[in-house]
């Protein structure tokens, strides 16, 4: 009988009437979308699309995420949670697949348009509108421009012949790094690593070693020092002058322009101490793992015990912050935002509270709040909500903004929304209630009954398959 029913069924189910494209659906979890189709979503939130986030953005989390990008955002595409991404910038155009390829382009300071290539840890490449060309097959022979700092890197058979050249000087390796020698400005250099070498530099700098890391030797027009290592050592730079002793356990810096100046590490980095005198206004005291203390005109910072609990002010140019964590559990940030002291002290608070990984609550100021059980990722909820398949997996979220506000439950199975006078509620394909000034309208049984109520009295509406089926008013 159900059989000999179905054609029938599906022959009468287009005269029944079927939502509108624009119309809100809810199907949760299969499918949502909000009256005015410009959001929508699939599979509890996994799948997500929403029209007016960075020109347009589709999530399919946690696989791939496409931002179309507008005049605030540029163009960005995602996939397998950030390995691979394609993303615009002022000047050119990133990809990467990490950790294996990159590839960048770019416009330069001459206006011309370069392309990068690296691909680990085989090749490298790049090339410009000039013709200009580099290529590497690492390590059997590669000619490349700019890379990792240099002006120029050639091997051939690497380590066997190395040749780098940097701020006008060349130096030859072979077997690098043990064998090297070069010239340039300031003097010669050589090295036979790790048994001795002397490297002299532009603006009469100098660097000596004997039996590397044992003895270290610098020299500077503005100072100089020795090494020991292990053993004793001081430094010299500026006014200031650096003497330790069996390094780690004691070493202490002094500046014979600043008597009040002192720092004391004993041993590094677990005990220190710093007065910073009258030319570096700050403060600063350590014992790990006890705890740590830091104040200077910008930051005061209170650890202990390291690291978990933390107490930290700062102040930055266009705001203040106050921050309070217990780690991993607790995180409390209170931010003023201002041009001035007294413009951040009169300005609304934004606070984020966050109890790891159960919730947390977020307050823009201004009455604006979200609201997220529960919250296992360390971000704002509000900066990317969805980019991680967030919906699926979270069991309350609500978000309020001006007169505006939005909820919804597990997978999306319930949700509801306020706007002024004006509100909703669903529960997905059983029933969905809206009131609006003067009348209240009802969708029953994924929108096969349909009615409204109010001062115009009780009005059957058309059948709008799935449901609900209203239109943007909210």
């Amino acid at each position: 009988m159900i059989r000999a029913a179905a054609p029938v069924l599906l022959w009468a189910l287009p005269a029944l009437g079927c939502a509108s494209v624009g119309s809100a659906l809810e199907l949760a979890p299969l499918v949502r979308r909000e009256a005015g189709g410009d959001a929508w979503e699939a599979l509890g939130g996994l799948v997500r699309w929403d029209a007016n986030r960075s020109g347009g953005t589709f999530t399919a989390a946690p696989l791939l995420r496409v931002e179309r990008g507008d005049e605030d955002h540029p163009a960005r595409t995602e996939a397998l949670l950030g390995l691979w991404r394609d993303q615009e910038r002022e000047d050119g155009r990133d990809r990467i697949a990490f950790p294996f390829l990159y590839l960048r382009e770019r416009i330069n300071e001459r206006g011309v348009t370069e392309k990068e290539g690296l691909l680990l840890p085989l090749a490298a490449w790049s090339s410009d509108e000039t013709g200009a060309r580099s290529f590497a097959v690492f390590p059997f022979w590669g000619d490349l421009e700019s890379f990792v700092g240099w002006d120029r890197v050639r091997f051939v058979a690497f380590p066997l012949w190395v040749k780098l050249e940097r701020f006008g000087r060349t130096s030859e390796s072979w077997l690098f790094p043990f064998l090297s020698r070069g010239s340039g400005p300031g003097g010669r250099m050589w090295r036979i690593w790790p048994l001795a070498g002397d490297d002299q530099r532009q603006e009469g700098t100098r660097r000596r070693f004997v039996l590397w890391p044992l003895f270290l030797m610098e020299e500077s027009p503005d100072g100089g020092g020795w090494m020991v290592t292990g053993l004793a050592g001081r430094t010299r730079h500026g006014t200031r002058t650096s003497t330790t002793l069996a390094w780690p356990f004691l070493s202490w810096t002094t500046d014979s322009a600043d008597p009040e100046f002192l720092a004391v590490d004993a041993p590094w980095p677990i005990g220190r101490f710093l007065r910073g005198g009258t030319g570096e206004p700050r403060e600063s005291a350590r014992l790990l793992p006890l705890g740590s203390v830091y104040r200077s005109d910008a930051i005061s910072q209170e650890v202990g015990p390291w690291p978990v609990a933390w107490d930290r002010r700062e102040t930055a140019a266009g705001y203040d912050k106050h921050s309070k964590l217990v780690l991993p559990f607790w995180r409390d940030i209170t931010t003023r935002r201002g041009r001035s002291a007294e413009e951040r002290a009169a300005a609304p608070a934004e606070r984020l509270r966050h109890l790891w990984p159960l919730g947390h609550v977020e307050d823009d100021g201004t009455g604006g709040r979200v609201v997220q059980v529960p919250s296992p990722l360390l971000h704002r909820a509000g900066r990317s909500w969805g980019r991680s398949g967030e919906a699926a997996w979270t069991l309350w979220h609500t978000e309020k903004s001006g007169g505006a506000s939005t909820g919804r439950g597990p997978l999306g199975l319930f949700s509801w929304a306020r706007s002024g006078a004006a509100s909703s509620w669903s529960l997905s394909g059983l029933a969905s209630v809206r009131r609006l000034p003067g009348s209240t309208e009802v969708s029953l049984l994924l929108g096969l009954l349909r009615w409204r109520s109010g001062s115009g009295g009780l009005a059957v509406l058309p059948p709008a398959f799935p449901g609900p089926g209203w239109e943007a008013v909210l």
